[in-house]
C-alpha cells in the first residue's frame, strides 16, 4: 500500500510488539508488517528473536525449549506500560511469576 495507509485509529493508543523467530516463515516479511502499522499510526515494536540472543525458534515459540526466556524478554518490553505489576506464564509445566523488573520472582514446576 503507499504511504499513507489507512489510519487503524482503535489500535494507536495500544501498544503493539511483534516477535519474529529464526526460523519461522515469517521472517521474510514481519519488517513489512511493522512498517505498516507504523505507516497506519501503531505504536509498533518489532523483535528479531536471534538479535536478542534467542536462536533456534520457529513459528511455535511457546513451544520451543528457550520460552521462558523469551516469555522474560516479553514480560521487559511490557514493564513501561504496566509498572507495579507481576506477570504469571504457564509454558511446558512451568509456571513463572515476573515483575517487569527484569526479575524473575518465582519458577515453579506445575504438575497437571
Amino acid at each position: 500500500m503507499m504511504a499513507p495507509a489507512w489510519r487503524l485509529a482503535n489500535l494507536a493508543d495500544i501498544p503493539a510488539a511483534i516477535m519474529t523467530a529464526e526460523a519461522s516463515y515469517h521472517a521474510v516479511y514481519d519488517h513489512c508488517t511493522a512498517k505498516y502499522l507504523t505507516q497506519a499510526g501503531v505504536k509498533v515494536s518489532a523483535f528479531r528473536l536471534g538479535y536478542q540472543a534467542l536462536h533456534g525458534n520457529a513459528q511455535m515459540i511457546a513451544l520451543e525449549k528457550n520460552s521462558l526466556k523469551v516469555a522474560a524478554m516479553i514480560a521487559g518490553w511490557l514493564a513501561p506500560y504496566y509498572p507495579g505489576t507481576l506477570a504469571r506464564f504457564l509454558i511446558r509445566g512451568v509456571e513463572m511469576t515476573h515483575n517487569f523488573q527484569g526479575e524473575v520472582i518465582a519458577l515453579s514446576k506445575v504438575s497437571h
